[in-house]
């Protein structure tokens, strides 16, 4: 009975910020979402800022070359400091890693 309501549901039917949020993420979305977390208040969404750095972090360290913390971190308005911590394990790699032309000890 309970989900024949929900799925009768429509946007019309609703006020205030739950109008908002199925205007937001669709009815279908906001039906699913009142199913699982309706009466809870211990949803949390996180801002956009916190979801994306990880993403943020890997193209530092894929544009890291080894000598560009200053310009990266320029470019990301981080301090250098930050930008040697997200690429440290890089860092790494790269004074192991022998030169052009170079053999390692291990070849």
């Amino acid at each position: 009975m309970r989900n024949e309501l929900l799925e009768a549901l429509r946007l019309e039917d609703l006020n205030g910020n739950a109008r908002e949020l199925a205007e937001l993420i669709g009815m279908e979305g906001f039906i699913r979402l009142v199913d699982v977390y309706g009466g809870t208040s211990n949803l949390y969404i996180p801002k956009a800022e916190q979801l994306v750095l990880p993403v943020r972090d890997e193209m530092i360290r894929r544009e890291f070359d080894g000598g560009n913390s200053i310009q990266l971190a320029r470019k990301w308005g981080l301090t250098e400091r930050y930008i040697r911590e997200i690429v440290k394990d890089k860092l790494k790699e790269l004074r192991i890693a022998p030169g052009p032309g170079q053999m390692s000890l291990w070849d």
